[in-house]
């Protein structure tokens, strides 16, 4: 069994490391891909005590005193739960990552993982139950996943748990912490956006009412309303990132060309030579979305433009921007900026 120190390579919050610096780390730690990840709460226990070695199974721990063990390990699934159960130690999912993006992606959920089922376990939550280390690492990890796209309800869900339980007695402090998430969430939205009357309402509420059933429901409904603006900001995030596999660069260069073109999945997957299904899901798992959803994206980015920007009819505009019919576009549009393209255009000028 290898110990090491994540903080040494990473922390929640800051900017990843390059894709390179990471697989060059891993191998020197005797680590090879594909591996799996799984967290694991020790309860206060010394990891020193605790025999997880098994002939099927090599481990390496991550040791970042937080009261929780990130073990990442080449073996059976089961052999690993098996050894967990037998310590009885409370363990997250397993998730099986390929490349050094997923490695640093799969400790963050295999976090929340643990975490969700800590908390089902504990009968008479007090804010004692949970440290401050505790609420601030599920608060950058709810931040990272609210970002990127995936698997984000779960995460901030989790963390307003953690904090509601922290806070039970200090609701001034708990609506301090739940607007300053939504800031530091939103913090990439234009100030100027047509969108941003959203989060000033949204804080409005938070201040004036204390009294909200579900603080977790309507933070998630509030960030959903705004994620379409974060969304369209990030398309060029993603096709200026580097460190995707081969299969990944090619079709988003496909994308970038040819989104205006009544291009499909089948058509791309066939330029790439995988199958249409092989490509839709390590898509999905490098930048977020679907190949569907990301050139719609580009597509709506082109159509804002051109409403805002030029005189041309509506109708003219969806056709320009890669729209076959008139209804789809609506749709589209006004599913990513909760606007029609005659209102938003409206709204953009009257501002």
């Amino acid at each position: 069994m290898r110990t090491f120190n994540h903080k040494n390579l990473f922390k929640y919050g800051e900017k990843p490391p390059a894709s390179k610096k990471v697989r060059v780390w891993l191998r020197n730690v005797g680590l090879n891909l594909p591996v799996k990840v799984i967290s694991i709460e020790i309860n206060g226990r010394s990891f020193k005590s605790i025999n997880l070695t098994s002939s099927d199974v090599q481990l390496w721990v991550l040791n970042p005193d937080n009261g929780m063990l990130y073990i990442t390990y080449n073996g059976s699934v089961n052999k690993m739960k098996q050894l967990c159960e037998k310590e009885s130690l409370l363990y997250g999912e397993s998730f099986i990552c390929e490349t050094a993006d997923q490695w640093l992606n799969t400790l963050r959920m295999a976090i929340v993982s643990v975490r969700k089922k800590y908390l089902a376990c504990l009968t008479n939550l007090k804010p004692e139950s949970l440290t401050l280390e505790c609420e601030q690492e599920h608060r950058e990890i709810a931040l990272i996943e609210f970002q990127r796209g995936l698997q984000w309800k779960e995460s901030v869900s989790l963390w307003i748990d953690i904090t509601m339980i922290r806070h039970q007695n200090d609701t001034a402090n708990l609506l301090r912490k739940l607007i300053e998430f939504l800031a530091y969430a939103t913090e990439a939205i234009d100030s100027d956006n047509d969108m941003s009357f959203h989060f000033v309402q949204a804080i409005q509420k938070i201040v004036s009412d204390r009294s909200f059933p579900n603080y977790s429901e309507f933070l998630i409904q509030v960030l959903e309303d705004l994620r379409p603006y974060m969304v369209l900001n990030r398309t060029q995030h993603v096709l200026s990132r580097k460190s995707y596999p081969q299969i990944v660069r090619k079709a988003l260069n496909i994308i970038r060309e040819s989104y205006i073109d009544p291009i499909t999945l089948h058509e791309i997957s066939k330029l790439c030579f995988v199958s249409s299904e092989h490509l839709s899901r390590i898509f999905k798992r490098e930048t977020g979305y679907t190949v569907t959803e990301f050139i719609n994206l580009l597509r709506i980015e082109r159509a804002k433009q051109l409403l805002t920007t030029t005189d041309e009819g509506i109708m003219e505009i969806a056709f320009d921007s890669g729209f076959n019919t008139m209804e789809y576009f609506h749709r589209v549009f006004k599913k990513y900026t909760c606007l029609t393209p005659a209102h938003y255009r409206k709204f953009h000028l009257q501002r």
